[in-house]
């Protein structure tokens, strides 16, 4: 017996690649495994508010997740959570993904 797999809506699949793209600015920029940032990055209050389709932050586009996430990251820094974020992430609004790597 084989199960059908439904694949993802517009938005879900629009959600997925937002994450995916903020994830490799993020690494490009910490010059870390893109791994080891989604890791951090599916952890974080950003990502959770990404998935939420109310929320509607996957609308603002991958550099503006990156730059949440950095928020984010900064906060928990300064209340020192024991949760680790990348802390050195800079926000490029310029960032354009490479493909074709």
């Amino acid at each position: 017996m084989q199960i059908k797999k439904e694949a993802p809506s517009a938005v879900e699949a629009a959600m997925e690649l937002t994450a995916v793209m903020a994830v490799s600015q993020i690494a490009q920029q910490e010059k870390k495994p893109e791994t080891e940032v989604l890791k951090s990055f599916m952890n974080s209050n950003t990502a959770k508010m990404l998935f939420d389709d109310e929320t509607k932050l996957w609308h603002n586009g991958p550099a503006y997740v990156a730059y949440e996430y950095l928020k984010e990251c900064k906060r928990r820094k300064n209340r020192g959570s024991k949760i680790r974020c990348n802390s050195r992430v800079k926000s490029d609004h310029r960032f354009q993904p490479d493909f074709f790597r």
